[in-house]
């Protein structure tokens, strides 16, 4: 029963960087969508059009890019996270698509 209990202790402190790590991951990916959002909306102000409403990207969704507004950078770690695209199309509307990318912190040893 203690080798149990021993085993059960060091299995639970030995996860908790890893738990850390994907919060300060998940605060450093919120923390760069939301700045992107911000310029966004400042960009939209700007140009005397409506902020647009984030929309999650579906594989095979058509999209009609005029300009490339804004486009988020990816978080500094290794895992896949959400990263947003800001465009005009052809009708001069704004749209922000969501997608997914792997993060820019993995370590390359080659």
């Amino acid at each position: 029963m203690k080798y149990i209990r021993l085993a059960m202790i060091i299995a639970t402190t030995m996860s908790m960087p890893f738990a850390m790590a994907n919060d300060i991951s998940d605060k450093e990916s919120d923390r760069i969508l939301h700045k992107n959002q911000a310029l966004v909306q400042k960009y939209a102000e700007d140009q005397g059009k409506p902020a647009p409403q984030v929309i999650k990207y579906k594989y095979g969704m058509e999209m009609d890019i005029t300009k490339v507004v804004s486009v988020s950078r990816p978080a500094e770690v290794c895992r896949v996270v959400p990263a947003r695209i800001t465009y005009e199309d052809s009708q001069g509307s704004l749209n922000t698509i969501e997608y997914l990318v792997m993060g820019t912190g993995c370590r390359s040893d080659g």
